[in-house]
């Protein structure tokens, strides 16, 4: 019950995040929504991984799938860092801002990845 009530309230935070996210302004020091946006789907990525971490796994591929996603969430972050110093200088000297279709197809991949791990929450009925 306690697990449940947690990730219900877990739950209701990433709706509040990314029902913020369609219509919040740019969150100060980013360089662009994108940059705001893209760091919001990172902190949600980062609790669901957290979340993850403390679940008693009945699943056994429940170990592979959470390491995939910690992987994929390296390589967006990584990517986001990037993107983020070159958007911020672009920003300061007036100029175009960085592409972000390689940074976009990484924050793809990980919300894929994280509803795949999400459908094994022994919490959300998986990990059966």
């Amino acid at each position: 019950m306690r697990q449940t009530i947690r990730t219900l309230a877990l739950l209701a935070a990433v709706l509040l995040i990314v029902g913020a996210c369609a219509s919040t302004a740019v969150h100060p020091g980013a360089a662009s929504k994108f940059d705001s946006q893209t760091y919001d789907t990172l902190i949600t990525a980062q609790a669901a991984i957290e979340e993850a971490r403390a679940q008693a796994w009945t699943d056994p591929r429940a170990k592979e799938i959470l390491n995939a996603v910690i992987a994929t969430y390296n390589t967006a972050l990584d990517g986001y860092l990037i993107y983020h110093q070159a958007a911020a200088a672009s920003a300061r000297n007036g100029g175009a801002l960085p592409d972000s279709a390689a940074l976009a197809a990484q924050v793809v991949q990980l919300l894929a990845d994280v509803g795949e791990l999400r459908k094994l929450l022994p919490s959300r009925g998986g990990g059966h």
